[in-house]
């Protein structure tokens, strides 16, 4: 984390993904990196398996988002406009808040927050929040699936796609330091970024 955050510009972000068995550590070690002030928040994947047997099941993992320090949250890149960053609305919000129509054609919604008027389109969807469901580990788990390699903890290409969009532009430069599959570098060359992968060689 340290050789990282020494690497990382004022727009970039480290994304730490772990499951429930290590990512309180890290959490902890990665505040006494970054500082706290640059946690950026998290997000929860549920990839559609784990474990439901006897106890508390443990169905999701978690991703940490950090800035390279507390000044860089606010220079660091979030697209949130992004389309794979956004949801559709619920059919009880259209139905109630949409019932406007602009020259195109456009349903719309508008809400004035400290004296500001803001517009909504119902095509754009809402930002999605922090929990991802969406998007199952299957794809990358079974041999009846074009991406799987075999890698035992190989991510989906369409999770990996989603943070690279999320998180920088065309042209930058997208590093992961334990690629294992290299799901993240090919995630990151169909979007026109720059790539580096690090992995472990055998001893």
């Amino acid at each position: 984390l340290a050789v990282l955050r020494c690497h990382m510009s004022e727009r970039a972000s480290l994304w730490l993904h772990l499951d429930h068995r290590a990512v309180h550590d890290a959490k902890v070690q990665a505040d006494r990196v970054f500082g706290r002030g640059a946690f950026a928040g998290e997000i929860v994947w549920t990839p559609g398996n784990g474990a439901r047997g006897r106890g508390l099941p443990t169905t999701h993992q978690t991703l940490l988002v950090y800035a390279r320090d507390a000044r860089a949250r606010s220079t660091m890149t979030y697209n949130a406009g992004d389309p794979d960053l956004r949801e559709p609305f619920a059919e009880t919000s259209l139905a109630m808040h949409f019932a406007r129509v602009d020259a195109a054609g456009r349903h719309y919604r508008e809400r004035t927050i400290a004296g500001k008027t803001y517009r909504y389109y119902a095509d754009e969807g809402r930002r999605r929040g922090s929990v991802w469901t969406d998007i199952s580990a299957m794809v990358a788990n079974t041999p009846l699936r074009a991406e799987a390699t075999g890698y035992p903890t190989q991510k989906p290409e369409r999770l990996l796609e989603r943070i690279v969009r999320a998180c920088s532009n065309p042209g930058d430069l997208v590093c992961d330091p334990m690629c294992g599959s290299g799901t993240t570098l090919v995630a990151a060359a169909r979007l026109g970024r720059r790539f580096v992968g690090v992995v472990a060689g055998e001893p």
